[in-house]
């Protein structure tokens, strides 16, 4: 679900509750907030810092494959 499809859902739950404006506002106000960080979430970039490293499973002429644990951020592999 995308966020044109989030918002117009709320605008629509929006419509349909008997809310004064203040109250519509701050709603509005909290959904973009969240958009937000869910954006933001989603473009960050993962590199391996962010995994802890269990084992060596194998070696290869392009690097080592590895198994890979909770990061210190909580990103599970």
């Amino acid at each position: 679900m995308g966020v044109v499809c989030r918002t117009a859902a709320l605008e629509a739950k929006l419509a349909e509750e008997g809310l004064t404006d203040a109250q519509r506002e701050e709603l509005v106000k909290a959904h973009r907030e969240m958009e937000r960080q869910v954006m933001r979430t989603a473009r960050k970039r993962v590199s391996a810092a962010d995994f802890e490293s269990l084992a060596v499973i194998g070696r290869g002429a392009f690097g080592e494959v590895g198994g890979a644990g909770v990061g210190p951020q909580g990103i599970r592999a």
